[in-house]
């Protein structure tokens, strides 16, 4: 009982500790993990403060039809993140759902802090669906992220990496009109995407790469049909790909469909795709094209 944001309702702080068929519910961080081979499964983590899961201290948890949903910001509007995994830390997540998030929903922090996953489900954050950071590490097969805020996924500092298969992005909402929020997926400061098999539909902005060190690496991919783009909207809003201050863009078998295709402000872009992007034959989907439509 009681608010207390230090405390979680739940601490898995001995080696090889699980929870398994409960429901957790409490005005304070929902599971603490700080030991390895730790396990939660068939778990409901409802409207914690703070933190539905919180890996720290180098712990490693895997979480198996985990709900997190409705995680909260503190009173000073901090954190809110479903699932925080930071110090060096990891989580393995298997059928994972992370619903209604008031912050970022991942956050994937410090050197050394993985997150994997397969069949998961990012929907709804009042932030960003994932932020990798600091050198963090992020791979998801078979992930959808839907109508969260700002960005689908972040990446930001050097050595901080996300390697997205069969992931899907849609319906990012711009947290700040005539801003260049709301993109799929922002790397910057040296951040690395990886993606295969990915679909990008209906968010402002497609990709935003940002910095010489910053790289992405497209393969199977489609971005298409940005959302309406209302008033006060960015001047690059419906761009396919933004690559900004020279950024290693690699892609093959990409598609950029009713898009405002790839733009890179103050390089030519002929130069942009001669010099950055692999091109091969595009194979195993057909769309509509229009003028701008660009297919590699």
């Amino acid at each position: 009982g009681g608010t207390d944001e230090a405390t979680p309702a739940v601490r898995l702080s001995g080696q090889n500790a699980r929870i398994s068929d409960v429901s957790v519910s409490a005005d304070r961080p929902g599971i603490g993990v700080t030991a390895g081979g730790a396990g939660i499964s068939n778990v409901q983590i409802l409207g914690a403060l703070v933190s539905g899961v919180n890996v720290s201290a180098g712990g490693n948890v895997a979480l198996s039809n985990v709900l997190i949903s409705g995680t909260r910001r503190n009173a000073a509007q901090a954190a809110g993140n479903g699932l925080s995994v930071v110090a060096g830390s990891g989580a393995d997540l298997a059928a994972v759902a992370l619903l209604n998030s008031g912050g970022a929903a991942v956050n994937v922090s410090g050197a050394s802090s993985t997150v994997t996953g397969l069949d998961v489900i990012v929907t709804d954050s009042e932030a960003q669906g994932a932020v990798v950071s600091s050198g963090g590490n992020l791979e998801l097969t078979r992930a959808v992220f839907a109508r969260n805020s700002d960005s689908g996924v972040i990446i930001q500092g050097a050595n901080s990496t996300a390697i997205l298969n069969d992931t899907y992005v849609t319906g990012t909402v711009a947290a700040t009109p005539g801003s260049l929020s709301g993109t799929a997926v922002n790397i910057s400061g040296g951040g690395e995407l990886v993606a295969q098999r990915f679909l990008a539909t209906g968010n402002p902005l497609g990709v935003r790469v940002n910095g010489g060190e910053s790289a992405i690496t497209l393969t199977d991919a489609i971005i298409a049909d940005p959302s309406a783009l209302g008033p006060n909207s960015a001047g690059n809003a419906g761009v396919g790909i933004l690559a900004e201050a020279g950024p290693d863009i690699t892609a093959t078998r990409l598609a950029l469909l009713r898009t405002r295709g790839l733009e890179a402000p103050g390089r030519a872009l002929a130069r942009q795709l001669d010099d950055r992007v692999q091109r091969g034959p595009f194979a195993g989907l057909q769309y509509p094209r229009r003028r701008g439509d660009i297919v590699h």
